[in-house]
């Protein structure tokens, strides 16, 4: 996905913000928006232009979504089954897209 997706030249220099999870009991209290806030921070004050992320799930591309971060890049797992004749089983609804997001960091790079 990186390759097909140009997000080396779009955020040059980006850190990559890896995983996103909350236990299941706390959900729906903003904790997720918490950590991912946290981590835009820490990733600014290191001194990074870029953050960016391969995001499989939909809850997670609603929350980046309304963050601010862009999606550059999303691939149907159909297709990319189908298109590479793997044999695995996509994710069940509505997890249908993995999708690569990025934010600037700093106000230079909006």
């Amino acid at each position: 996905m990186e390759e097909r997706s140009g997000v080396v030249d779009l955020a040059p220099d980006a850190v990559e913000m890896r995983l996103i999870a909350v236990e299941e009991d706390w959900r729906q209290r903003g904790v997720a928006k918490s950590l991912v806030g946290a981590t835009e921070e820490i990733c600014r004050f290191q001194g990074y232009p870029w953050i960016k992320t391969y995001c499989t799930s939909s809850y997670t591309a609603r929350l980046l979504e309304k963050l601010n971060w862009r999606p550059v890049f999303s691939l149907n797992y159909l297709d990319y089954i189908t298109d590479n004749g793997c044999d695995i089983k996509p994710p069940p609804c509505p997890h249908t897209h993995a999708t690569v997001y990025i934010k600037a960091l700093t106000e230079d790079k909006t």
